[in-house]
Formats: C-alpha cells, structure tokens, sequence
C-alpha cells in the first residue's frame, strides 16, 4: 500500500487554446474544439476497422447464440451497432487525445527553445 508520500507528483502537459494553436497552462482533458481539430482521415478509417473487428468480436461472443436462434432482429441490430460504437469511440479518442498531446508537447517544446534563445 502507498502512502502519501511514496507517490509519484503529477504533471500537467499545456493544452491548446481554444482559438489558437498556442499552448495554455492546465492541461487535463482538451476542449472538444481541439480535439476535432486533430482527428484525422486515418485516425477514422483505424477507429472503424478496430469498432469492426472488436465489436464484431464481442457481438458473436455475446450474442451469437441468439442470432443463430432467431436471425437478426432489430434488437440485434442494435445491440450490434452499439457494440461497435464503444470500440470506435476509445479508439478514436484515444488517437485524438494522443496527437493532442504531442502537438502540444512539441509547442510547448518550441516555445522553451525559443525562450533559451532569447535570453
């Protein structure tokens, strides 16, 4: 078990601002306007392939039996549609949040070098 004061401190990356690509103090979960910002075609395409892949998965896992009985109900549909959802959406936010990071890792980056720079 960890005490107080065997943990680790935490650190906050800069977030973008909403209406610039400059870095902010805070960091934390970025606003949805950043995060739509740095979805990309390829992040979708990989989200979509993981949602089928996963969620096609996880719907013959749980309900295979049930569409073997029965056929596919409407029901069925969308229990699967909402299977695939979950996994499209972690994957997709997680690509995005991960690239957010980076980009703001790399301004944040730049702008320390140019301050050395300047002084």
């Amino acid at each position: 078990m960890m005490s107080g004061h065997d943990r680790l401190p935490v650190t906050t990356a800069p977030t973008l601002s909403p209406n610039s690509a400059e870095p902010r103090e805070g960091g934390g979960i970025p606003p949805i306007a950043d995060l739509c910002r740095v979805v990309t075609r390829r992040m979708i395409l990989r989200s979509v392939l993981t949602a089928v892949a996963v969620g096609g998965l996880l719907f013959a896992i749980n309900s295979g039996a049930a569409v073997a009985r029965e056929g596919m109900t409407s029901g069925l549909a969308t229990k699967l549609l909402l299977t695939m959802l979950i996994p499209f959406l972690v994957s997709l936010s997680s690509a995005a949040i991960t690239r957010h990071e980076m980009i703001t890792q790399t301004a944040a980056a730049g702008a320390c070098a140019e301050r050395r720079v300047r002084r």
